[in-house]
C-alpha cells in the first residue's frame, strides 16, 4: 500500500470505493519501517547513556543492523517525504498552501501517528488527512466500469497464472504469464 499512496498522492484526485484503503508511505528495510528501526536505535542510546549496564541488554539487538542502516532509513525518510510533498503540491494540493501539503506527508509517514506499516486508511481517513478523494460509489457509470475491469481480471487470474497486466486507454493490452505457468 505505500508505493501505491505515494502513487495516489501524485494525482490530481483519488477515486476509492467504499472497501478501498491507502496505508502509511513510510519506507522499510526488511519488513521493518525505517521509523522504528531509527526509534529503536534512539531508544538504546538513552537507555545505555542512562545505565551503561543495559549496553549488553541492547548489543544482540543492535548486532543484527548492518553499520550504514540509520543513515539508510534517515535519507530514506527524507526522499519519500520530498517526492510526497513536490507530488501533492504539484497536482492534488496545487492551490493549497505548502504547509498543507507537509501536514498530509506528516500524517502519512509519521509512525507515532499511523502506528504500522499495514495500517489501512479508509476513504474517510484519507479525507481527514487531507487528501482529495472521491467516493466510487458516487458515481454509477464509473463504479460499473471499475467493476468489469475488476471482474475480468480476477477471471483471468483465476484461468491463468499471471505475472504481470498491462491495459491501457486504446484498449491495447498485454500481460505476461508467470514463470512457472510458463513451465507447465
Amino acid at each position: 500500500m505505500s508505493a501505491g499512496t505515494l502513487i495516489a498522492c501524485s494525482t490530481k484526485e483519488i477515486i476509492m470505493g467504499a472497501h478501498s484503503s491507502l496505508g502509511p508511505i513510510d519506507p522499510q528495510f526488511n519488513g521493518m519501517a525505517a521509523y522504528q528501526i531509527i526509534e529503536e536505535f534512539k531508544n538504546a542510546e538513552n537507555a545505555i547513556t542512562i545505565n551503561p549496564n543495559l549496553a549488553k541488554l541492547w548489543e544482540p539487538i543492535l548486532r543484527q543492523y548492518p553499520p550504514t542502516l540509520i543513515e539508510k532509513c534517515k535519507h530514506s525518510l527524507d526522499w519519500t517525504k520530498i517526492l510526497a510533498k513536490e507530488y501533492l503540491t504539484r497536482n492534488m494540493l496545487k492551490d493549497k498552501n505548502d504547509n498543507i501539503a507537509e501536514d498530509v506527508v506528516k500524517k502519512l509517514i509519521d509512525n507515532e501517528i499511523t502506528k504500522s506499516h499495514n495500517r489501512q486508511l479508509s476513504l474517510k481517513k484519507c479525507k481527514e488527512i487531507g487528501l482529495k478523494v472521491l467516493a466510487l460509489e458516487d458515481d454509477d457509470e464509473l463504479q460499473d466500469q471499475v467493476l468489469s475491469v475488476h471482474h475480468s481480471v480476477m477471471i483471468m487470474l483465476n484461468r491463468i497464472e499471471v505475472s504481470k497486466v498491462i491495459l491501457n486507454n486504446d484498449n491495447d493490452s498485454w500481460y505476461q504469464i508467470s514463470l512457472q505457468e510458463a513451465k507447465n
